[in-house]
């Protein structure tokens, strides 16, 4: 099915990149014509590096705009870093 064509994977954030690396490495076992990565956000200590990006973070946990901690803050309308304080507040 990918032999030939042009494969385009999206994420929303590349942490590590650690699992993104395993998944782009297996998807080439399928002779792609071209194999791109975008991400919405990618932090800066990732070894693994998108083609496409639309924000890099520090190494930091982020909240919102659908990214949450334990079921809160997934409805910010932006990106935040989230403080200790509301780690300590929100933890299960």
């Amino acid at each position: 099915v990918l032999s030939g064509r042009d494969v385009l994977v999206v994420d929303d954030l590349i942490n590590s990149g650690t699992t993104l690396h395993k998944f782009c490495r297996r998807l080439t076992e399928y002779e792609p014509k071209s194999l791109k990565v975008a991400c919405l956000i990618e932090k800066r200590t990732s070894k693994f590096k998108a083609d496409f990006a639309g924000f890099t973070v520090p190494n930091a946990f982020v909240v919102g705009f659908c990214l949450d901690y334990n079921e809160a803050f997934r409805d910010l309308e932006h990106v935040a870093v989230i403080s200790d304080a509301a780690v300590d507040k929100y933890s299960a």
